[in-house]
């Protein structure tokens, strides 16, 4: 299966899980219909890696979009917000294993993709719900 035929797929999964093309709304702003799916880590560094590119089309990793808020989504706060939503959409567990999916695709050290400080750690030991609370962003006192 080509690349295009694997995003296509998960692009298509993504919309007839949240009511079909036309009713899935942004995942950010949520009042436009989604069109476009953003995956929320870096293409760049899946390049070479046809194993961490297949990763990188995880539904917890990626986003729908409308087009103007694609436009946005690049920003590292606007990546984060996703991040966070794609948390309590599919649960902390759930995103931090297709994260470790990924890291363990790209045979390297474990950096900071997630929001929050969040890094890969053994999800046996861990709930959804331990995830969750443990990626709830952190705010100034």
């Amino acid at each position: 299966m080509t690349f295009d035929e694997a995003r296509y797929q998960a692009r298509h999964s993504m919309f007839v899980d949240r009511g079909g093309y036309g009713k899935a709304m942004c995942d950010l702003c949520g009042k436009r219909p989604a069109t476009d799916m953003h995956e929320l880590i870096n293409r760049g560094r899946t390049m070479g890696n046809p194993e961490a590119r297949s990763a990188s089309f995880a539904p917890e990793l990626c986003a729908l979009l409308c087009p103007a808020c694609h436009q946005q989504a690049h920003n590292p706060d606007v990546r984060d917000e996703l991040f966070r939503r794609n948390m309590e959409r599919y649960g902390g567990g759930a995103v931090i294993e297709a994260a470790n999916a990924f890291y363990r695709a790209t045979r390297s050290e474990p950096t900071i993709i997630l929001p929050f400080n969040i890094l890969p750690f053994d999800l046996e030991s861990k709930t959804d719900e331990t995830a969750s609370q443990e990626a709830a962003p952190r705010r100034p006192a």
